[in-house]
């Protein structure tokens, strides 16, 4: 259960560069200006407020799940800090592709975007955070096949991926996690 909070996360986050945990999970963040319920009409610019925080360095939670945020997962995923250790969209409207930057986030241990509308592949970059124990990509639109380099994870404890458009095998290598 979470609070009732509304509205959109002011850009001026950003000026908060000691800023350790983000977490403003299950609220009624970027409603719809209109008052009417229909969530088709969330706006693009729902994830605007990540380019502040694009160079901070010391950010190491950053959970977003259960609002009703929408628009595209942002190319300037991969400028985040290094010490990121838990990502959390899960369970928004949020659009487009994992961007193939997030390899590049090497502290990573959870990455949650389940219950989106992301689509394309998952990208092998994926194969970079040696970290990652819980992947979250469940009930989105994501198409291609695992990549092998799931399968080299040795810290993956659970993978969720059901639900999407994915085919071909699962990685031969996945035994070696």
């Amino acid at each position: 259960m979470g609070n009732n909070l509304k509205g959109v996360i002011p850009h001026c986050i950003g000026r908060l560069k000691r800023l350790e945990i983000f977490s403003f999970g299950a609220n009624n963040l970027s409603e719809p200006k209109n008052q009417i319920l229909d969530k088709s009409n969330v706006r693009d610019d729902d994830l605007s407020f990540l380019y502040p925080l694009e160079n901070n360095t010391v950010l190491e939670i950053f959970e977003v799940a259960d609002n009703h945020l929408g628009g595209v997962l942002p190319e300037i995923l991969d400028n985040f800090s290094k010490n990121l250790r838990m990502v959390g969209f899960g369970r928004n409207q949020i659009r487009g592709t994992i961007p193939d930057g997030i390899g590049n986030l090497i502290g990573l241990v959870a990455l949650g975007s389940e219950s989106n509308q992301l689509s394309n592949m998952i990208p092998s970059s994926i194969g970079k955070l040696q970290n990652l124990g819980y992947l979250y990509l469940d009930q989105n639109k994501i198409s291609g096949s695992i990549p092998s380099s799931v399968g080299n994870k040795t810290s993956l404890i659970a993978a969720h991926l059901e639900l999407n458009n994915l085919h071909g095998s699962i990685p031969s290598n996945l035994g070696n996690c």
